[in-house]
């Protein structure tokens, strides 16, 4: 039968919190790298739902692991172990720099596990008892809770929430100079998104990542990196501080960790990955059986397929095509990004590129209003590439 599109989007508009500005298009299914909606029409999925479907639609060995584990067990109480969740963390302990996992829902749960651990362990030392502050980026993203929108520099997202926190120290990215100046004896955790990516797609330079990696050791601080988009393969490593070969205090993921089933996951080692005891912190749903059994999976995929490895290979074809079109069309101001986590930069508003990119059978989207951006799965096609290219010469000879 049938699905009634604009059925679907009355009820939607009629009895959800209207919080999103969606498309009127009605998802239905998908394989590989493309999403279909209810009307047939094939859009080639650059954005892999924000980041999150880096396996692609298709993955064999995935989706049998979920049909296996809803006939087995889908959720216990964390007072028991499980072999999902065990597995899922051994992997990540020994693909990482961590000694330590805990288990979230969400990244934006995953980043306020983090700050809680680095304010726990900070007072570890009584020298250290009256530490308060926190250093983020300017253009950082690291969620939408009451603690994590006190890290992100996007006051939108603040409006209507509330006077501004004390003790939150916003610097410009890859200033050193600001760095430098803003971390102190106050100072218990600088947190970072080595490649940003609602801030636009800037990737942390690595004397700023080893000046923030120094700071944070003389001040006693935690160094936090937030790879909940820019991890799991997307940049051509596993994670993205392999780049840079500066290893964080606390590592928070989530996204492409599930491949779609949601999940939040906090790495942490040395005393970072101690301190939380007995009742400190919990969580209902976080690390049920069926979350990180599509965990375990996606880092078995991840390693035993070298993803990161084809994300590097195929992201360098496509920055290099991207390339060609900032040499073509003069309102292109700037080409960003690391693998398969890539933006164009444009003089003028893009939302309007996305929609006719809509109509063109292509999904991606627009951030800080001037940067289209793209976040296939790791297993796109160069020839879906070459489509997409040859699409948006098509939007852009229609300006």
């Amino acid at each position: 039968m049938k699905i009634d599109e604009k059925e679907i989007i009355r009820l939607a508009n009629d009895t959800l919190i209207q919080n999103f500005l969606r498309y009127d298009i009605v998802m239905e299914s998908a394989y590989d790298s493309v999403i279909v909606d209810t009307n047939g029409k094939e859009y080639i999925d650059f954005l892999s739902g924000i980041g999150v479907v880096s396996l692609g639609y298709s993955n064999e060995k995935f989706k049998a692991a979920l049909k296996d584990q809803v006939d087995k067990l889908i959720h216990t109480s964390n007072y028991f172990y499980t072999k999902p969740q065990m597995t899922a963390a051994n992997l990540l302990v020994k693909h990482s720099f961590a000694d330590r996992v805990f288990f979230a829902n969400s990244g934006a749960e995953a980043n306020e596990g983090a700050l809680k651990i680095a304010r726990k362990c900070s007072h570890l030392n009584e020298k250290d008892l009256d530490k308060y502050e926190v250093v983020a980026m300017k253009n950082s993203f690291h969620g939408r809770t009451s603690m994590t929108l006190n890290v992100t520099d996007k006051p939108e997202f603040k409006s209507g929430k509330g006077t501004k926190a004390r003790g939150f120290v916003f610097v410009e990215f890859n200033n050193l100079e600001e760095l430098k100046a803003a971390v102190n004896e106050n100072t218990y955790a600088i947190i970072m998104e080595p490649l940003q990516g609602e801030g636009g797609l800037h990737l942390a330079t690595r004397e700023f990542v080893q000046l923030a990696r120094d700071l944070a050791d003389e001040f006693h601080a935690a160094l936090i990196f937030d790879e909940i988009q820019c991890g799991m393969g997307r940049t051509g490593k596993l994670f993205t501080y392999e780049h840079y070969g500066i290893e964080p205090d606390i590592l928070t993921l989530a996204k492409a960790l599930g491949n779609g089933v949601p999940i939040g996951a906090i790495l942490a080692s040395g005393d970072f990955a101690n301190v939380l005891e007995e009742g400190d912190h919990g969580t209902t749903f976080g690390g049920n059986p069926l979350s990180t059994r599509a965990a375990t999976v996606v880092l078995e995929e991840m390693v035993e397929n070298n993803l990161p490895g084809l994300a590097a290979d195929t992201g360098e074809y496509f920055k290099n095509e991207l390339e060609k079109l900032k040499l073509e069309y003069n309102f292109i101001k700037d080409i960003r990004g690391k693998g398969l986590m890539l933006g164009i930069e444009v003089d003028f508003k893009c939302a309007d590129i996305v929609r006719e990119l809509h109509k063109r059978g292509f999904i991606t989207n627009c951030t800080r209003e001037f940067i289209i951006r793209f976040l296939p799965p790791l297993i796109i096609t160069r020839d879906e590439i070459d489509k997409l290219i040859l699409a948006l010469k098509d939007v852009f000879n229609n300006i």
